[in-house]
């Protein structure tokens, strides 16, 4: 992290100057948040789907001073592809060999720059005056247009959805994550980054998400908490010879989202493995929401409805209903309907809401059929898999 942050500061980024990144999953990505929060330097994630048409727009809108990626991700020539959309007025830096014109290597630039030490981080802080208010990231949408939208976060925001998925999880300090989700949206950066920090824990992870290496580190690495898409799940209890080895006894959440979760699926991983499941609700436009054992104990419910958190006269576990409000925005005209907004039904999708909401003034919980008009999918996929392993802060490694 000393290192990364002394190389971007040794060229001219700036507090509140915005590099764009795109990297698959990998350690060095840690490092690179650290470094950005660290120096009040606004970093972008991008997917590494994205391609010119997207790289272009995010360039544009938020007025990038660099960006970095690596030679290759799989077959796709990463380095060349920025190259060639940006010939000249932005600054290139790629991990890899063989890179175009352009485009300057950034191992050989890291390894000749001298770290900063923790003193000269704390003082560089200081001196910018950097704020847990001051944003650190822009995530991009899955976007319902042509576009994605740019969505900015601070560091306060960030802590507060890592410590609800710490909460969500009973994540303790230590915990040992695998976390397979690409690293660039509010569940990557929620989990891989934010409440990793938080409990000062070991993460691991790759990218693509593969069945294969995902179970392979489930079964080498003692796993305190994890997380998956409902179809994952599924697959798992109809193949549950593939978790033979992984040690249960340790592993009791897991968390899914992304799309509906069905009941029987819920209930059969806690009757079978033990393993309660965690509904989230996450998007990068705003609200991150988790229904949990602890406030939403029926497994049949769970699947359906959110804690409306902040609502007067209900208590959930969780830290974030001391801290957000929820309730429902109804988008529709006025006039289109005589009804009050709380009384509409939500089950369709064809209303968007602020966060999750009741259809009932009074109901304690919020339906979930709801998130499907809001949330982006969580699980991507690009044609490289890669396995690491990112430690406390204070050390990482690649396995």
């Amino acid at each position: 992290m000393g290192r990364t942050a002394a190389f971007l500061h040794a060229q001219g980024l700036r507090k509140d100057d915005v590099l764009v990144v795109q990297w698959p999953n990998c350690v060095e990505l840690h490092a690179l948040y650290l470094a950005c929060a660290a120096s009040g330097i606004v970093i972008s994630p991008l997917p590494v789907q994205y391609r010119g048409h997207e790289m272009a727009h995010v360039v544009a809108m938020t007025g990038a001073k660099a960006a970095v990626t690596t030679a290759r991700v799989g077959s796709h020539r990463a380095a060349q592809h920025w190259a060639a959309q940006f010939p000249d007025g932005l600054q290139l830096w790629s991990f890899g060999t063989e890179l175009p014109a352009g485009v300057q290597g950034l191992d050989a630039a890291l390894a000749a720059t001298a770290p900063w030490d923790a003193d000269e981080l704390e003082a560089h802080m200081a001196a910018i005056g950097l704020t847990a208010h001051d944003v650190v990231t822009v995530c991009w949408t899955s976007g319902t247009e042509a576009r994605p939208k740019g969505v900015p976060r601070n560091h306060n925001e960030w802590m507060i959805v890592g410590q609800s998925v710490i909460d969500a999880g009973q994540l303790q300090p230590g915990a040992r994550m695998v976390i397979p989700f690409p690293f660039v949206n509010m569940a990557g950066v929620s989990t891989s980054l934010a409440a990793w920090l938080l409990v000062g824990g070991t993460l691991h992870h790759h990218h693509p998400f593969d069945i294969e290496v995902f179970i392979g580190q489930l079964r080498d690495e003692p796993t305190d908490y994890t997380v998956a898409a409902p179809a994952v799940l599924s697959m798992l209890l109809k193949e549950p010879g593939k978790l033979q080895g992984v040690d249960l006894g340790r592993l009791k959440r897991i968390g899914s989202g992304g799309g509906p979760l069905a009941d029987w699926l819920v209930e059969q991983f806690a009757e079978k493995f033990g393993i309660e499941i965690v509904n989230y609700f996450g998007s990068n436009e705003g609200a991150a929401l988790s229904s949990t054992p602890q406030d939403v104990p029926d497994r049949r419910q769970r699947t359906l409805y959110f804690p409306r958190i902040g609502v007067p006269g209900f208590d959930w576990s969780l830290s974030n209903s001391k801290k957000i409000r929820t309730r429902l925005v109804d988008w529709r005209p006025a006039a289109t309907s005589s009804r009050p907004a709380a009384s509409a039904s939500c089950a369709s999708g064809a209303r968007r809401s602020s966060a999750a909401t009741s259809t009932r003034p009074n109901s304690p919980r919020a339906p979930s059929t709801n998130r499907a008009s809001t949330a982006p999918a969580i699980c991507s996929r690009s044609p490289a898999t890669r396995r690491s392993s990112t430690a406390s802060p204070a050390a990482t490694r690649t396995s």
